[in-house]
């Protein structure tokens, strides 16, 4: 009662169900995704971790908003990868989703991440964590996209580092983050 909005898990056993939401979610604009992005940030931040199941997420799509309402704390008899950008496709993909919507999740939340990169935009965590290549193969199975996009991603790591402390790489990194736009969009 506390969120407006419903999870995945709600319809665990009606396709269409969540197949609606699921659509819905993928037609909000990119700004949901990063707001969902940076509130996943935070919790890294403060030694927590988003619990990313189905019922985790509270998709309200009359606002637009995305709320992570589990999480879990970071501890060495638990360890855990940092994944935020899976750990968001994978609770909107639970259950399943039709290829076209999956293609859309996958296009929002990249492009989320990338939107931390913009030049003089002091990213919502370390780019290090930004993981580009996790959600990639998650998304495809297609090993030689997979490898390629990841490099464009590597690469746009290393030089928003370089960009953070010297703004003479700012038009270098605005052509790589358009080069990686396209990427994302043609794919």
């Amino acid at each position: 009662p506390i969120f407006q909005g419903e999870t995945l898990k709600k319809y665990i056993s009606d396709k269409d169900g969540y197949s609606k939401l699921q659509n819905q979610a993928a037609d909000m604009p990119i700004k949901s995704y990063t707001k969902i992005l940076r509130q996943i940030a935070t919790a890294i931040d403060n030694d927590m971790l988003f619990d990313f199941s189905a019922g985790n997420l509270i998709i309200n799509p009359k606002k637009n908003t995305m709320t992570a309402i589990d999480f879990i704390g970071m501890s060495s008899d638990n360890p855990r990868a940092i994944r935020p950008m899976y750990e968001m496709y994978t609770v909107l993909t639970s259950y399943g989703a039709e290829n076209p919507t999956k293609q859309k999740l996958f296009k929002k939340i990249a492009l989320a991440g990338l939107d931390e990169f913009y030049p003089k935009k002091i990213p919502c965590m370390d780019v290090a964590l930004f993981d580009f290549e996790e959600l990639i193969k998650k998304y495809t199975s297609q090993k030689t996209l997979a490898k390629n996009i990841s490099k464009v991603f590597e690469d746009l790591r290393k030089i928003k580092k370089l960009e953070i402390t010297d703004k003479s790489k700012t038009n270098f990194l605005k052509a790589r983050i358009i080069n990686a736009k396209q990427i994302i969009k043609s794919i």
